[in-house]
């Protein structure tokens, strides 16, 4: 069994490669492999330290992203579709239904209140990470303040 720490670290490094991989394909079993987990405990560790599970969080953050693209940009759906990786503009709004939303309504200038949008959990860490030059150093750092023993 792994020891907390290696969790927190293994949760922290799996939140960043998110955030920076946000708009295209990540390969789990790839990453868990790197961080020294099985796909299971990786999941495990990750549910632990945030309350969500990998894809739900992946899948929270794209909707995130997506929504606040659609509403601050003129962009055309197809753009973004291609943009955060989607095969064609129907995935895109497949993926947006599930969530209850039609892309074509979510225009420049619409409010999005009433939506249940997930920020970022590591905005301040890539922040500091571009400072200290080192996501080790920010992990270190950061660790205690982002996550709850």
């Amino acid at each position: 069994m792994k020891m907390i720490n290696d969790s927190r670290n293994a949760s922290m490094e799996t939140l960043i490669h998110i955030e920076w991989n946000l708009k295209g394909t990540i390969d789990m079993q790839h990453l868990s492999n790197e961080l020294g987990f099985t796909e299971k405990q990786l999941n495990e560790a990750f549910y632990e330290q945030t309350s969500f599970s990998i894809q739900e969080y992946m899948a929270k953050r794209r909707f995130t992203e997506i929504m606040k693209r659609l509403a601050q940009t003129c962009d055309e759906v197809a753009v973004i579709a291609e943009d955060f990786s989607f095969p064609n503009t129907n995935t895109l709004v497949s993926f947006l239904q599930e969530f209850n939303v039609n892309p074509f309504c979510i225009r420049k200038g619409y409010l999005l209140d009433g939506f249940n949008l997930t920020e970022s959990i590591v905005d301040s860490v890539i922040n500091r990470l571009k400072i200290a030059g080192s996501y080790q150093t920010a992990i270190k750092s950061l660790n205690s303040s982002i996550f709850v023993s």
